[in-house]
């Protein structure tokens, strides 16, 4: 049994690098970046895209328990802090997306002129700092922790390193590339980063 729970937190983390990419290159791109919040949020394709962003922040959580696991003896006292930041920040990422779909949706199908309302502010309203936040420390935590990995010598170098170098891609392709292109080629290299770990660690046991 727990041989088996350390293969499928590998098949996990490969999930949720498949699904990391599949949303910004199948979705993303197409959803209406010019139009209100609103016309956003009730589209078909936000309920797809953030319940499928959900159920890969759910994957991820997983996979980097079991990625830890092996890695633990080696990784030190960076290695603990590193995991702690990715796994808090993995849990927090999982809790946006939960309230994009619950929350935020709703809102705008029911109070349209409140979103309206919070999308005109000319100050960042309390839901996009929280984003930032979220974002920020998932992101940070994520690089750290591949950092670590890199470090302990327990998985190859190629996984980590395309993890960080995803993150840090994401947003110089953004500012270059037109539309969404950009964060979707960023994501591309993330992913990839996140299944070679994954197919790694099922291969481990």
């Amino acid at each position: 049994m727990k041989d088996k729970l350390k293969k499928y937190s590998g098949i996990s983390l490969a999930l949720g690098g498949v699904f990391t990419f599949l949303i910004n290159a199948g979705l993303t791109p197409f959803m209406q970046i010019g139009d209100s919040g609103v016309d956003v949020a009730v589209s078909n394709i936000f309920l797809w895209r953030q319940s499928l962003s959900a159920l890969t922040a759910i994957f991820l959580f997983i996979g980097i328990v079991g990625v830890y696991e092996r890695q633990i003896n080696k990784a030190g006292r960076f290695g603990v802090f590193s995991f702690l930041i990715a796994f808090i920040g993995s849990a927090m990422l999982l809790a946006q997306e939960w309230n994009q779909i619950f929350f935020v949706r709703d809102l705008a199908i029911r109070a349209p002129e409140t979103m309206l309302a919070l999308d005109a502010g000319k100050e960042f309203a309390l839901p996009e700092i929280g984003s930032i936040i979220v974002f920020s420390f998932f992101a940070l935590g994520w690089i750290l922790f591949s950092i670590s990995t890199i470090l302990a010598k327990v998985y190859r170098k190629k996984g980590p390193i395309l993890i960080i170098a995803g993150f840090f891609a994401t947003p110089i392709l953004t500012a270059i590339l037109p539309g969404l292109w950009g964060m979707t080629l960023g994501n591309a290299i993330l992913s990839a980063g996140w299944v070679l770990m994954g197919l790694e660690r099922f291969r481990s046991v």
